[in-house]
């Protein structure tokens, strides 16, 4: 019996590789920074990853700096838009939301710190948060300043978890259990007498209940700065002046 030598060979191609896109390195980047981290993530090994070479990237993001905006952008999509009447709830709804975000993409925190609010993604949560806060009647400079600080508040505080996580060097383990942050504190010398009569409670706060705790703090000055006289229910539009520092 003649073999079919020729339809074998066709069986056994590989499939083509999809056409390579921005879309296509910022997925890959992403893949594997959700695996393996932000300092994992490089030309090189994206490149690997497409089976091409590095050089060919550049005709889709011009450099790294371009690709971290686009991780960025990519991870904000995923944020929803919370549908709540109090302004209060649905600024702390959004924030849980977004410090979820860069949790699932470790390092994208990093990225994001220090950048205008310039994508798309970035506008449409920045738009909404200062949209909330000018609702709860305080002046429009303040519901400005609010936005900034949160928004840096959450990439900080991510980024600081995600530190938590990378490889312990001297002194007490970065990512460590209760137990051993108890032992830590516990036993420090003299010097440190109410650090060391607190390590119980040191070593049982919860990370989630640190975050709300800082998110309350800004919401209730928003609550007295509004009783203080601010902004009337209509609310003026902030001084276009003003220059956002956030963390986007």
């Amino acid at each position: 019996m003649r073999v079919p030598t020729r339809a074998a060979t066709k069986a056994s191609q590989p499939a083509p590789k999809p056409a390579l896109s921005a879309e296509l390195i910022v997925q890959t980047a992403l893949a594997q920074m959700r695996t393996r981290g932000y300092e994992a993530v490089t030309m090189r090994s994206i490149a690997h990853s497409l089976d091409t070479g590095p050089a060919s990237l550049y005709a889709h993001v011009a450099n790294r700096h371009e690709l971290d905006e686009l991780m960025v952008e990519g991870v904000l999509a995923g944020v929803e838009i919370p549908e709540r009447t109090d302004w209060r709830e649905a600024v702390g709804e959004l924030l849980r939301s977004l410090l979820a975000a860069y949790q699932a993409y470790p390092g994208v925190a990093r990225a994001a710190l220090g950048d205008l609010p310039a994508n798309p993604q970035s506008l449409r949560i920045t738009e909404y948060l200062l949209e909330q806060l000018l609702r709860s009647k305080a002046e429009p400079a303040r519901s400005v300043w609010a936005v900034n600080f949160l928004l840096l508040y959450v990439s900080s505080f991510a980024f600081v978890q995600d530190l938590s996580g990378a490889s312990p060097d001297s002194g007490p383990p970065k990512k460590s259990s209760p137990e051993a942050l108890h032992a830590f504190f516990e036993s420090l010398p003299d010097a440190f007498p109410v650090l060391r009569a607190n390590a119980r409670v040191i070593a049982e706060c919860d990370s989630s209940e640190w975050f709300d705790m800082g998110l309350h703090l800004v919401l209730d000055c928003m609550d007295l700065s509004a009783g203080e006289g601010g902004a009337e229910a209509s609310g003026s539009a902030p001084d276009p002046g003003t220059g956002y520092d956030t963390g986007h």
